[in-house]
């Protein structure tokens, strides 16, 4: 399905600043089988704080003047676990999940819906999840997430965990293309920490 010129597809997001985090994610990924999974990018590498689907392109200078007036310092997030959506025996979708940040993450998500609710944009009715996709899978795999948390276990263990660190310093408003061949992300706007 591909949009109409008026209708962009946006979300908002925060990226991971670190390069040796993202290193470290990206062998944590080499454990999940290729053949039946598909890895985002490192480019696609984000954590989604709140998906706005399919915007009328009028609407996106009224979003950023909203998203322009939310403050926040600098803090780090720490990912440490690892899990499945919906659930960790028929995955399909396979995540790394964040404690040191994941309160600061839920305000920034609590601010921008707030926000958002001034130009009758709806709030999440779920709760947010402070995590980071790992892998989509093609179809429903066998025992993944054991192998997984062991693998992810053990690599802690010898590189310690401040290697899964990285800082938050901005968030994007970020516009989705869709293509045959996948999704394009391109930014339209940068709110920095203060």
């Amino acid at each position: 399905m591909f949009l109409s010129l008026d209708i962009f597809r946006l979300f908002i997001a925060v990226e991971i600043e670190s390069n040796e985090c993202l290193e470290s994610i990206k062998d944590i990924q080499l454990l999940i089988p290729k053949n039946i999974t598909k890895y985002p990018s490192e480019d696609h590498m984000h954590i989604t704080l709140k998906f706005l689907g399919d915007t009328d392109v009028n609407l996106i200078d009224n979003i950023i003047e909203v998203l322009e007036t939310i403050t926040f310092e600098p803090f780090n997030i720490q990912f440490d676990h690892v899990g499945a959506f919906p659930n960790n025996h028929r995955p399909r979708v396979l995540w790394i999940g964040i404690s040191e940040g994941s309160d600061n993450l839920k305000l920034l998500v609590k601010q921008i819906s707030d926000k958002l609710e001034e130009l009758d944009i709806k709030r999440e009715k779920r709760e947010f999840n402070a995590h980071l996709t790992l892998a989509r899978t093609k179809r429903p795999i066998q025992k993944p997430m054991e192998e997984l948390s062991q693998f992810f276990l053990k690599k802690i263990e010898i590189d310690d965990l401040s290697k899964f660190t990285s800082n938050v310093t901005k968030i994007f408003l970020k516009k989705s293309i869709l293509t045959p061949k996948g999704s394009i992300y391109e930014n339209l706007h940068v709110i920095h920490s203060k």
